[in-house]
């Protein structure tokens, strides 16, 4: 997803894992499509990307259907040419 949050890639996994398609993912902001069970959501996250470049934990994250899912994500900043987060990967 990109710095505002909207979805910029998702793949197959994705689509299986969280019960959304590419069509329904592509541009929306990644808190409307899945909820992760971490302390700040994913401003927390975010923060956390900015401050660290990236970072691995275990997420629930709460998908399409009506279960959690728990994931093991690795979340990686990509800059830009000032420094500020353009991208981040999940």
């Amino acid at each position: 997803f990109d710095s505002t949050g909207n979805v910029v890639f998702w793949n197959h996994g994705a689509e299986l894992l969280l019960g959304f398609s590419k069509e329904e993912a592509f541009k929306k902001n990644i808190a409307s499509l899945i909820v992760p069970d971490h302390a700040g959501g994913w401003e927390g996250i975010k923060k956390k990307i900015e401050n660290e470049n990236s970072f691995s934990c275990e997420l629930f994250l709460q998908g399409a259907g009506p279960g959690k899912v728990l994931t093991s994500s690795k979340f990686s900043a990509k800059k830009d040419h000032s420094g500020g987060v353009n991208t981040i990967l999940l």
